[in-house]
């Protein structure tokens, strides 16, 4: 099939409102949360000038199973710290919480996907 006849049955009198009733009933199920990562239910803080847009960090955090925060607290297991940190990164010391570059953290994570569920 192509895009032009895929298009030209949707917009079909009788096609039109069904596929609009079939989107209503189909929605993608929600991908279960992983059990057992390195990540899984721990708490992530992140500051500093990372390498990467922050929401792909959070993305991949939160894939594994994290909680992203956004400020440090003795609930913080972990503080991603980048260039240029402030104080957040005293914060973390002064509480014990684990701080991690970006490297650390990718490599944490990998162990966690190479684990899997």
């Amino acid at each position: 099939m192509t895009v032009h006849s895929l298009k030209a049955w949707r917009e079909h009198p009788v096609n039109g409102p069904e596929t609009v009733r079939l989107a209503q009933i189909v929605a993608p199920a929600p991908l279960p949360k992983p059990q057992g990562s390195a990540l899984s239910g721990k708490t992530v803080v992140i500051t500093g000038t990372l390498s990467q847009p922050r929401d792909v960090w959070i993305q991949r955090l939160e894939a594994a199973g994290a909680k992203v925060a956004s400020s440090v607290s003795s609930k913080t297991d972990y503080l991603l710290c980048g260039d240029d940190a402030g104080s957040k990164l005293a914060k973390a010391k002064s509480l014990g919480v684990a701080v991690l570059d970006e490297s650390a953290m990718a490599a944490l994570l990998n162990s966690t996907l190479a684990a899997g569920p």
